[in-house]
C-alpha cells in the first residue's frame, strides 16, 4: 500500500535488511504471501538503484468500499484516488466467475452468470466490483504519475495477471488516463487453459514450470481464503483436498485461535500455519 513508501524508498537506498524491511512494511498482514517469491526482485531493484512505487491501498480502505461502495467515500477520503472508468461487459463477466467462487449459491459456478444474481448478489457483486476498481484504478494512477511525466523511464508494474488480462483492470485504467502505450505480459501455468489464449489476452505470455517440491520441502498450506471479521478471521473458501477440507473447516467458519495462539489479523494465521512442520 502507498503508505509503505517510506519504507520502500529505505530498502532501495540499502538502509534496511530483509527482516527489517518484512516487518517495517507489514509484509504478512499487506500482502501475506511468501516473500521468497518476491525478494528477489526486491533485491535487484537495490543492487541496481532502481526507484520502487507503492501502487496498492491498504486492506482496511479496500474493506470499506466493498462495505459501504465508492459513492459513500467522502472525496477527502479517497486517497487521491479518482472516479475508475467504467469496466467493460466482459471483465464484469470475468468478474462474475471470481464472485460466485467466493460466495457459492445454489448454482454451480459453472452455470451461474450475473443474469442468475439475485437481487442482494446483484448489489454484493456491484460493491464486489468497486473494490476491484479500486485495486486496478489506485495502480494505474501510481503508474501514470510517473509515466506521464516528461521524459518519463520505463514503468514495469508488477501485479496480479487477473488485473492484465485481455486489456481489462489496469490497462483499461491507463487508457483512460492517457497512458495508451501498454505491454503486458503474463504468466501461464497450470491453471489456465488454452481456451484463454485468445488475440488481445496479452502482449505476450511466459511459461511456468511446475513446482515439483517433496513433502518435505513443501511449506504448509491450510487451504483457505479468509476476510476479517468481528471476531478472528472469517473463512470465505475452502480449498478442495485440503487440510482444511480434510479438518472439517467450512465457508462461514471463523479461526479465532491456531496452535494455541489467539487470531486477530492475517498475520497470525500465516505465522502459525508457516511454523508448522512440514507435512503436518
Amino acid at each position: 500500500p502507498r503508505e509503505v513508501q517510506p519504507v520502500l524508498d529505505k530498502w532501495v537506498a540499502g538502509e534496511l535488511s530483509e527482516a527489517e524491511f518484512l516487518k517495517q512494511s507489514n509484509w504478512y498482514g499487506n500482502w501475506s504471501f511468501d516473500p521468497a517469491f518476491y525478494l528477489p526482485i526486491f533485491n535487484f531493484a537495490r543492487m541496481n538503484h532502481i526507484p520502487m512505487i507503492a501502487l496498492n491501498v491498504n486492506r482496511s480502505f479496500f474493506n470499506e468500499v466493498q462495505q459501504k461502495g465508492w459513492a459513500a467515500i467522502p472525496q477527502d477520503q479517497r486517497q487521491g484516488i479518482t472516479d475508475p472508468a467504467v469496466p467493460q461487459r466482459a471483465y464484469l463477466e470475468m468478474l462474475a466467475g471470481s464472485f460466485v467462487q467466493h460466495h457459492p449459491g445454489p448454482h454451480s459456478r459453472d452455470e451461474k452468470t450475473m443474469s442468475d444474481f439475485s437481487a442482494e448478489e446483484k448489489k454484493g457483486f456491484q460493491r464486489f466490483v468497486e473494490g476491484q476498481q479500486l485495486w486496478d484504478r489506485a495502480m494505474a494512477q501510481g503508474i501514470a504519475d510517473v509515466a506521464l511525466r516528461d521524459k518519463a523511464p520505463l514503468v514495469v508494474g508488477i501485479m496480479g495477471s487477473g488485473h492484465m488480462m485481455n486489456g481489462f483492470g489496469v490497462p483499461h485504467q491507463l487508457a483512460a488516463l492517457g497512458v495508451t502505450k501498454v505491454a503486458s505480459s503474463v504468466p501461464w501455468d497450470e491453471q489456465l487453459s488454452c481456451e484463454d489464449l485468445v488475440p488481445g489476452f496479452a502482449y505476450s505470455v511466459f511459461g511456468l514450470p511446475p513446482q515439483l517440491t517433496t513433502a518435505e520441502e513443501a511449506k504448509p498450506h491450510l487451504g483457505v481464503y479468509l476476510e476479517p471479521a468481528a471476531k478472528g478471521m472469517k473463512v470465505v473458501k475452502v480449498v478442495e483436498h485440503s487440510i482444511a477440507e480434510t479438518s472439517g473447516i467450512v465457508t462461514g467458519d471463523h479461526i479465532v485461535e491456531l496452535a494455541g495462539m489467539p487470531v486477530k489479523n492475517m498475520s497470525d494465521v500465516v505465522a502459525a500455519v508457516q511454523n508448522m512442520v512440514p507435512g503436518t
